[in-house]
């Protein structure tokens, strides 16, 4: 697994900054 991944899910708040900037990239 992507280190920076695992990182994120052990901070629930980085993961939903995480995944709202994925959904911003996958849009544009």
């Amino acid at each position: 697994m992507n280190p920076k991944f695992v990182f994120a899910t052990n901070n629930s708040h980085k993961l939903e900054e995480v995944s709202f900037i994925l959904k911003n990239k996958i849009r544009i």
